[in-house]
């Protein structure tokens, strides 16, 4: 996975672009923590093809679904709304969209009032193509 450590509190918002991903096998889901955050702190409104679903109290962030491996097509943007306050919860806003003609929108919000310096991808396999920048956004 992509693990993005040491972010700067310097801004107002982030937003991550990833181009050309591309994960070693079919149908996989790729999903984000939040400064390693695997407790029930996310609440999540997912669209995923058209159907759409409400986790509340989940342990991470869908961001991308079903892709396919050897096919280096997926997009993400990934928005994170005053990711440095401390004193409430953080605001998100994804959308994604695989091989498989997949898009999966997402929204919603990190239950925190930690600042986050660190977002980790992760999925049950490995990306093995794409590139990624993360903007800090005033």
């Amino acid at each position: 996975g992509l693990d993005l450590t040491s972010i700067s509190g310097s801004y107002k918002d982030l937003v991550l672009v990833c181009r050309g991903l591309s994960l070693n096998a079919d149908g996989l889901d790729s999903d984000i923590r939040i400064n390693n955050d695997s407790g029930s702190n996310y609440y999540v409104l997912n669209n995923r093809g058209g159907t759409s679903s409400y986790t509340n109290g989940g342990t991470a962030i869908r961001v991308i679904a079903d892709s396919t491996a050897s096919v280096t097509s997926g997009y993400l943007i990934f928005e994170l709304f005053d990711y440095a306050n401390t004193s409430g919860a953080k605001s998100f806003y994804s959308s994604g969209v695989s091989r498989l003609a997949n898009l999966t929108t997402t929204v919603g919000f990190w239950n925190s009032t930690s600042a986050i310096n660190r977002i980790t991808f992760f999925n049950n396999g490995a990306f093995d193509a794409g590139t990624y920048i993360l903007y800090g956004v005033n």
